[in-house]
């Protein structure tokens, strides 16, 4: 049935958190808590799954920042197109992680004010900045191995 949930019954406005619903409609696209985010698809809202960024958003900005140095709302932007689907990004924590990055020597600010608009601060990656990146990397790296043992282990469960 359409917005209705095969498993329990109840319609996707009846599963919503009491805040995001009268019980007939849902009061905002696109939001999330708790891990559901409930958006508009043909119609119907539905709500999906979807997952933080999590510890590696650091590593992912000082990555598109050594790209080509960049102000918050477009590294917002093309944090999208890289991360996964699914990914929520908060922007107040990319601007306090950009902010604290800054703090640390990894990056640096200037204020940039293009034609009428209004001024923007426009971050670049600093050779301490770098250096953290390459550590990323290696946690990265060492992260991924030790999952793909973890899914190599439980993918043999099924075959033994």
């Amino acid at each position: 049935m359409r917005g209705q949930s095969s498993e329990t019954g109840l319609s996707i406005v009846q599963r919503l958190p009491p805040f995001l619903t009268d019980g007939k409609r849902v009061f905002k696209k696109n939001v999330m808590t708790k891990g559901v985010s409930c958006c508009l698809a043909g119609g119907v809202y539905i709500a999906k799954k979807s997952y933080q960024t999590g510890k590696h958003l650091a590593a992912f900005l000082l990555l598109l920042i050594q790209q080509a140095p960049d102000h918050g709302g477009s590294l917002i932007a093309r944090l999208a197109e890289v991360l996964p689907d699914g990914w929520i990004i908060d922007s107040g924590r990319v601007y306090r992680i950009l902010r604290e990055l800054e703090d640390k020597g990894y990056l640096t600010s200037q204020w940039v004010t293009e034609g009428n608009g209004a001024p923007i601060r426009t971050y670049r990656i600093t050779p301490a900045g770098v250096g953290r990146l390459a550590e990323f990397a290696e946690e990265i790296r060492l992260r991924r191995d030790s999952l793909n043992r973890f899914l190599a282990v439980w993918e043999a469960r099924d075959q033994g």
